[in-house]
């Protein structure tokens, strides 16, 4: 009895289908991986994102802190405003109202 041809197209059919099993899953991890990966640069641009607005609220609070006396603080915190129709801003009085800020 020896080796055929039947039981090596046999064995040649049992080993493609594992590779192609093995391949498909490498494919499975490939995407998920990439899907990670983009979750994670969201993520951190989030974060950027919130750090930003931490340092933007705390000069807000430096600011305001000049501006106004603690007991007219009604809260703290940044303020988000809803959106204003657009104006046009003369660039020399833009330059003014920073000037007295500082």
């Amino acid at each position: 009895m020896g080796i055929t041809s039947k039981i090596l197209q046999e064995e040649k059919t049992t080993l493609q289908k594992s590779f192609d099993d093995l391949n498909e899953k490498i494919q499975t991890v490939e995407k998920e991986l990439g899907m990670m990966r983009n979750n994670l640069n969201a993520v951190h641009g989030a974060l950027q994102q919130i750090n930003k607005l931490i340092v933007i609220d705390f000069e807000q609070g430096k600011i305001n802190s000049l501006k106004m006396p603690l007991d007219d603080k009604k809260e703290d915190g940044l303020k988000i405003k809803e959106k204003e129709p657009a104006k046009l801003l003369n660039e020399s009085e833009k330059w003014k109202k920073i000037s007295t800020i500082f």
